[in-house]
């Protein structure tokens, strides 16, 4: 990481000219990213990504600053083509403006949690499924929204149709934040002397 694409928040956004269909037939979903913001966003409403949310009838989803400019994201999104789900549901984690640091969004059924450098930080009860449809994306910013640009930087961003588990997760974050997480949990493991050779060696257990 540290490369990624900067946003100005107030003129950067990158939007797809054709529509995607990412999610497909399914209602689960797993975004990650590794994202550095600025300290001062421009707008309360502020999208990091959106996948067009805002044509009537509403389709799919945003992840959307919580309307107090603190730096905190969550994952409003339709169910019924006027209604939504997911809101208030942005508490934690406030991102570390500044600095990079890897932050997730799962649904799972009825289940959204964010994991913000590997650890879960929030999980709460949604009550719908995402309502879906082939629409626009955009990357920095809302479609329909040119007020709503992000302002800080990106990188590594995917969506996954399938929601990844807290291991894979860490696994991930751990993977690229340094080696020396792993060498840390390493370390803890107990180490095994086997000098004197394998013994009551059967089908399922032995002796070292």
């Amino acid at each position: 990481i540290a490369g990624g694409v900067g946003f100005d928040g107030v003129s950067d956004s990158l939007q797809s000219t054709a529509n995607c269909d990412l999610l497909g037939t399914n209602s689960n979903l797993t975004l990650s990213m590794w994202i550095n913001p600025d300290a001062t966003q421009n707008d309360d409403y502020v999208q990091i990504f959106t996948h067009d949310h805002a044509t009537s009838p509403y389709r799919n989803f945003t992840i959307q600053q919580n309307f107090n400019n603190d730096n905190r994201f969550y994952l409003p999104f339709t169910y019924d083509g006027t209604s939504w789900d997911g809101n208030g549901a942005g508490e934690d984690p406030v991102l570390t403006a500044g600095q990079w640091q890897h932050f997730v969004i799962v649904k799972s059924g009825t289940s959204l949690k964010h994991f913000h450098n590997g650890t879960n930080g929030m999980s709460t009860t949604v009550n719908e499924n995402i309502t879906k449809a082939a629409r626009k994306v955009c990357f920095g910013g809302g479609v329909g929204f040119p007020d709503r640009d992000y302002n800080g930087v990106l990188d590594e961003f995917r969506v996954s149709r399938i929601p990844r588990t807290a291991a894979w997760i860490w696994s991930e974050y751990a993977n690229v934040a340094s080696g020396n997480v792993y060498s840390a949990v390493i370390s803890d493991r107990p180490l095994i002397n086997n000098a004197s050779g394998a013994t009551n060696v059967t089908g399922t257990s032995t002796f070292l």
